[in-house]
């Protein structure tokens, strides 16, 4: 895991802000945002709804959403894992299957 943050823990509204300015990373928290998304449509075999869970969007219309009673936590799982290690230039497509 690439992270020692406890699990059960949200981030704050302004943990990546915060993260962001000690870094000294001049960019905004939707920057952050659009480019996981675009990594993962573009980089990645990753579904494009495990993808939007993990930003905490809405997928689909009412009824969609009605019957989409689980939780994909093990596909987000391996998904952040994929992005982690992507960030820290430690991502080998030859160890997932999920990654161009």
């Amino acid at each position: 895991m690439c992270s020692r943050a406890r699990a059960w823990r949200p981030l704050s509204l302004t943990a990546l802000n915060y993260c962001r300015e000690r870094m000294g990373v001049h960019v905004t928290t939707h920057g952050f945002r659009a480019t996981f998304r675009i990594w993962a449509a573009q980089e990645t075999f990753h579904e494009h709804e495990i993808a939007e869970k993990a930003l905490a969007h809405l997928v689909g219309d009412e009824v969609h959403r009605a019957y989409q009673r689980g939780a994909p936590l093990e596909k987000r799982r391996v998904l952040m894992e994929d992005w982690c290690a992507y960030l820290t230039g430690k991502l080998d497509p030859a160890q997932s299957p999920f990654v161009r």
